[in-house]
């Protein structure tokens, strides 16, 4: 029984079949854009200023040809397939709607099937001799080709498969166990290797090296752009979870075919003759996907370390609190390298002049703040002295001494990028004049405001702090031992006895000790 999704198919096959007259009608076009394509590759930029020169010039031409290409070739069969459901074509893992389908049909059809099957089968041959191209959707025809070859295996009316003449010498990994694909690969390749690879990392190093200079203008090579893209904006653990993934299946899927090309003798004696353009596309996106799976692994494994350290971050508990989930346009996608309709997560501008000074001190001011704080516990550790601390706060004490000399007047009216004004602003509320108007958030503060603040407000508390905390710590043993002295010396002026060793002549330790403790100083040592 023929499906839906199979209709769809046949009735992709027919659009293309229908338009073969129109894309051999572009053929001029095509080898004009594979022309300066080859001549490209052949420019070794990075040898000589005048190959640099000569490339990037022949860069913005073929930008320029391609984007014709791109209108009058690409874009109509991108329409036809999205339109039709045929296969999603924004990932390099290809899998045709139809595919269950198909062999579905194999085992359930009727023989008013049999003349759709096989008109279908007779203009998609027709097609793909004709124009003999795959009109820069290579992954896609390549996905194609491979299951129609196989759907129609089961219907053919001799030994001969009208399709093999698209796929030469195809071996499945499923005719691969784990352990003998090296010994297969050898057993099919045999001398016909002019270049004696041995095994498939030989192989693949070799087509590596090789296309280091490729460039590509095609479909795959524009969606790896977009991953790549995505990976750098990617500010959260989702997103580069997202381009982990999706690199990590384009690498199985794409060393998948790699390895099938490497088993495939067609593929070997054409080597001296010229390097296949497929098979040298399939390798540079591979290499690209590999780079690609490599930097997301590590930004993964950065992007948790910085998100352990942020958690305990009040700038970023903050930032969290206000972040909201949108759902993405069409600009939005192609800016973040995401799809249609995919959510991500924006920190909204604020609103109006409460919202924007809130967002100031609890946020682009304190992340500031908590850098220099860093930076602080880095250098002297987590309990400086206090020589260490009162340094650093006179050095504060010294600007705000300074600033203070300035006149208020010139600072409300002059709002110019003085540190010492700014300061006069940030502490006399400038910003928060209800008649100061606001318009937008990031013009509304000077250049400096946050990290005047950070510095002259929030970092002064917090050195203050620690110098309350260390003198609280040390103050009651400085305290008690004067006190200890003093009811020593009081003893010695009413001709008591004093808690000295007689032999060294110091103190003893526990009746001082139980000095402390009669005073209410108990588990304070001197």
């Amino acid at each position: 029984m023929i499906t839906e999704n199979v209709i769809n198919l046949f009735s992709f096959i027919d659009f293309l079949h229908s338009n073969t007259a129109y894309l051999l009608s572009k053929q001029g076009l095509i080898d004009e854009t594979n022309g300066l394509l080859e001549k490209r590759s052949s420019i070794r930029p990075s040898e000589n200023y005048k190959s640099k020169i000569e490339y990037d010039k022949l860069q913005i031409q073929i930008a320029e040809q391609f984007d014709i290409v791109d209108a009058e070739i690409i874009f109509p069969l991108k329409e036809k397939i999205k339109e039709l459901n045929i296969a999603d074509i924004s990932t390099p893992i290809i899998n045709l709607t139809a595919q269950p389908d198909l062999f579905e049909l194999q085992r359930n059809f009727n023989e008013d099937d049999l003349h759709s099957i096989f008109e279908a089968k007779q203009k998609y041959l027709n097609f793909r001799n004709e124009t003999n191209f795959d009109f820069y959707l290579q992954f896609f025809f390549f996905e194609l080709d491979r299951t129609l070859n196989e759907f129609y295996e089961f219907f053919k009316d001799g030994d001969f498969n009208e399709f093999s003449k698209l796929q030469t010498n195809v071996v499945t990994v499923e005719s691969l166990d784990k352990q003998g694909i090296e010994k297969a690969v050898r057993k099919l390749t045999g001398n016909s290797n002019n270049l004696h690879f041995e095994t498939f990392p030989e192989f693949l190093n070799y087509l590596k090296k090789e296309t280091e200079t490729f460039e590509l203008e095609t479909e795959p090579f524009r969606i790896l752009n977009l991953q790549q893209i995505k990976l750098e904006n990617a500010t959260i653990q989702s997103e580069i979870d997202e381009v982990l993934v999706f690199s990590e299946n384009a690498v199985k899927e794409l060393k998948q075919k790699l390895i099938l090309s490497f088993s495939n003798e067609n593929y070997k004696t054409q080597y001296n003759a010229g390097l296949n353009p497929r098979l040298l596309e399939i390798v540079k996106i591979f290499s690209g996907y590999e780079m690609l799976y490599t930097d997301a692994k590590n930004r993964n494994k950065k992007i948790i370390d910085i998100e352990n350290y942020n958690k305990f971050l009040e700038s970023e508990k903050y930032e969290q609190s206000k972040r909201v989930f949108i759902k993405a346009n069409k600009e939005d996608a192609q800016r973040l390298g995401i799809r249609e309709g995919e959510s991500y997560s924006i920190f909204p501008q604020p609103k109006n002049k409460e919202e924007a000074i809130e967002r100031f001190k609890k946020h682009r001011s304190k992340r500031v703040f908590e850098s220099m704080k860093q930076i602080f516990i880095n250098k002297y550790s987590d309990k400086p002295s206090a020589k260490i601390i009162q340094d650093e706060l006179n050095r504060i004490y010294t600007f705000i001494g300074e600033a203070n000399k300035q006149s208020t007047e010139i600072a409300f009216n002059n709002k110019d990028n003085s540190e010492y004004l700014e300061y006069l602003r940030l502490a006399n509320n400038f910003y928060e004049n209800p008649k100061l108007p606001f318009y937008d958030y990031e013009y509304y503060f000077n250049g400096n405001s946050a990290s005047i603040y950070a510095k002259y407000f929030l970092y002064k508390k917090w050195l203050e702090e620690k110098r309350e905390i260390y003198y609280y710590e040390k103050a009651p043993k400085f305290i008690a031992k004067e006190y200890a002295l003093a009811y020593i010396f009081d003893l010695y002026a009413n001709g008591k006895k004093l808690p000295v060793n007689r032999i060294d002549g110091g103190y003893n330790q526990k009746e001082i000790e139980d000095i402390g403790i009669a005073k209410g100083l108990k588990g304070i040592l001197l």
